[in-house]
């Protein structure tokens, strides 16, 4: 006799079977771990959560600098080639990947150009991940390097669930982490360096560019593709 268990069991199995056939699998080792290749052979792309968006894309470019950036944006407009915009390839909905479009991948941006120990303000470029920028702010800080009173500094918040998640990425969704009485990150956000699609720079703050402003952060790469950005920190030690 065929019971209810049976047959969803046996469903389960026959669905896992198809997805397993269909969609290529990234193996993860856990939430906080990245199995993107520095360099990669294949264009087809998918991203790390859900694994549920397999698109074949034109090319991938991973440009190293703004210049670089707005350059790659001039050329896919030349084109009339999509972009889409990927960091850690960790959102689920599909929107950082565009079929036979050029996949821009911001890893490669990931300095950090400034750190203001009187303001509290840092500023990097946007393909930094939170790993990367929390462990550059600790060797800077560490108790060998700084005097026991001087003042020491920290992010606010982060997303949760996963880390290696890119700062862009952070402002496109408008991230937010567990704190209830903290804001999302677009209280926390100065400014941010815009490259539109006409490939122009344009910096954007709460007294410039404001619509911009209001747009981009939360607007999942619709209006352009930030390039830089300055977080107001928080003070962890120090007069």
């Amino acid at each position: 006799m065929l019971t209810r268990r049976r047959f969803l069991g046996g469903s389960a199995a026959s669905l896992a079977t198809v997805a397993s056939g269909c969609i290529p699998r990234m193996q993860v080792g856990s939430p906080y771990a990245s199995s993107i290749p520095e360099i990669e052979a294949s264009t087809l792309v998918n991203d790390l959560h859900s694994q549920l968006n397999p698109t074949r894309v034109h090319h991938i470019v991973k440009p190293a600098g703004v210049d670089a950036l707005a350059e790659v944006i001039a050329q896919a407009r030349a084109e009339s080639r999509a972009i889409a915009v990927a960091g850690g390839r960790h959102a689920m909905g599909g929107q950082q990947f565009v079929e036979d479009g050029v996949l821009l991948d911001t890893r490669g941006l990931n300095r950090v150009l400034a750190f203001d120990r009187d303001q509290g303000t840092i500023t990097v470029e946007a393909g930094i991940q939170w790993p990367q920028l929390i462990t550059w702010m600790a060797d800077q800080q560490a108790p060998d390097r700084v005097d026991a009173d001087t003042k020491t500094w920290g992010i606010v918040q982060k997303q949760t669930g996963a880390d290696r998640l890119s700062l862009g990425g952070a402002l496109a969704c408008n991230a937010h982490g567990r704190g209830l009485a903290l804001k999302p990150i677009v209280d926390q956000v100065r400014w941010f360096d815009l490259v539109d699609a006409g490939g122009t720079v344009r910096r954007c703050s709460r007294t410039e560019n404001v619509e911009l402003f209001r747009h981009v952060i939360g607007g999942y790469g619709l209006f352009g593709v930030v390039a830089r950005l300055q977080l107001q920190l928080r003070p962890e030690r120090g007069p």
